[in-house]
């Protein structure tokens, strides 16, 4: 009797094909993982580039950014190029300081908070024990604000330390603070922001914007001038170009105009209307406005003299974040919504259709879009009012966008869409990635509007 080959007889092919599913389980399982870690490594790498902090000069011609890969970048809006300036960033550091060509960062390493001007010269540095979260120096160069993580604030005068302005007291297990201080309990952690710090009045004081309220100090004595407590939650605000209004703005949408000279509340603007024309008018062709209500406020900015804008993220009907890429228009004329103005990079935001991008009639990548939903990157959006400019992070790069404001006609011009990196090389690595993106979740927010 012949026997018959060994792939031949039933009890070998059935442990064969066991042996094979199983090789082939492990083989598609480790390869899955093995894509799943590649994209995540390079979703991270490109995540890792987002803008945390712009500023603006007064004039509206530099920016200057910290972000996630601990760069500060220089930014020449008027020749439309960026430069990084330092690898080592504080990536809430940056601060263009006004009517000035200079700016400052803080370094990483050293914590010595760094003066350069736009041709690159350094002008001094100020050794800080801390990371800041947060930095405001003066036209003169000699006043220097900071953050601490707990939101606690100190003034350097001349590269020294002058005093503590606020201290942290949230309950006994804090440090008891001097008598009569200024005393706040918030932090970064809590908030998920920066402590707003704004200069004005000739730097002689300082409005600081903490948790439901903000502070005004004189900062020729130190001394607490106001502390005005009318807003909820994480809060904002804004000084008006001539020193004479904050306008104030929460996660609620309460908002208020204060009248710094009368000391007084003069206005509540209607910050919030998801019912009005305007509104459904604005959103994407593809969305449904009755299924898509506003959520928090993000910023607020003055434009210009008069006009300012709040940027505010919105969720679907399944309270999920999106981006619909409009700021709200307001004045201190009226309190009353002025439109919607559409920050979308396109020149007709309703032609938008998901994974299909154009910017001067070329595709590109939803990561290059303004990131108007997050509150951790209140800090990633300024102005320069007297310039009528506005700049803002793109939502996954390492880049900016740039526009103007145009009074008459009430709209934001899209001047420059900016990036450090090769152009043609992040186009290839997004359209290589971008099917995979639900593989990250970091990543899948980039790309998922």
């Amino acid at each position: 009797m012949v026997k018959k080959p060994w792939f031949k007889r039933k009890k070998y092919i059935f442990i064969f094909i066991f042996i094979a599913l199983i090789f082939l389980h492990h083989g598609m399982q480790s390869y899955e993982q093995y894509r799943a870690k590649r994209i995540a490594e390079k979703a991270l790498h490109y995540t890792n580039g987002m803008i945390t902090k712009i500023s603006l000069s007064s004039d509206g011609q530099y920016a200057i950014s910290t972000g996630m890969n601990h760069h500060a970048t220089l930014w020449d809006l008027k020749n439309k190029k960026g430069q990084n300036v330092s690898d080592d960033a504080n990536i809430y550091s940056a601060y263009f300081i006004k009517n000035t060509d200079d700016y400052i960062y803080q370094e990483q390493d050293s914590n010595n908070v760094i003066i350069k001007n736009i041709s690159g010269k350094t002008l001094g540095s100020i050794h800080v024990g801390f990371t800041t979260y947060g930095e405001v120096l003066s036209t003169d160069l000699k006043t220097l604000i900071v953050s601490d993580r707990d939101d606690q604030l100190y003034q350097y005068q001349n590269g020294k330390l002058l005093r503590q302005l606020t201290y942290k007291y949230c309950n006994n297990l804090d440090p008891v603070p001097p008598h009569s201080a200024t005393t706040i309990c918030s932090n970064f952690d809590m908030d998920g922001k920066t402590l707003g710090l704004t200069m004005y009045n000739d730097d002689k004081q300082l409005l600081a914007v903490g948790y439901g309220q903000y502070f005004i100090f004189n900062l020729d004595t130190g001394k607490l001038l106001q502390n005005i407590v009318e807003n909820e939650g994480v809060t904002y605000a804004t000084v008006s170009p001539d020193g004479k209004y904050i306008v104030s703005a929460d996660e609620y949408s309460k908002g208020f105009v204060y009248d710094t000279q009368a000391n007084k509340i003069i206005q509540n603007p209607v910050l919030i209307s998801d019912k009005s024309a305007q509104f459904c008018d604005a959103l994407d062709s593809d969305h449904n406005c009755a299924q898509t209500y506003l959520g928090r406020v993000q910023t607020i900015k003055f434009i210009d003299n008069k006009d300012y804008l709040v940027a505010f993220n919105m969720y679907n009907y399944q309270k999920i974040v999106v981006n619909y890429h409009h700021v709200g228009l307001y004045s201190l004329d009226s309190p009353i919504l002025e439109k919607y103005i559409s920050i979308f990079p396109a020149q007709d935001p309703k032609t938008y259709k998901r994974g299909d991008f154009y910017y001067k009639g070329k595709p590109f990548s939803a990561a290059y879009f303004p990131d108007v939903s997050l509150i951790s990157r209140a800090d990633s959006i300024d102005t320069a009012p007297a310039a009528g400019v506005m700049v803002a992070s793109q939502r996954c790069e390492d880049g900016i966008l740039y526009y103007h404001y145009d009074q008459n006609k009430k709209i934001l011009k899209l001047e420059w869409l900016g990036n450090i990196n090769n152009e043609q090389q992040q186009q290839n690595l997004h359209q290589i990635l971008s099917p995979y993106a639900s593989l990250d979740p970091i990543y899948d927010n980039c790309f998922n509007l």
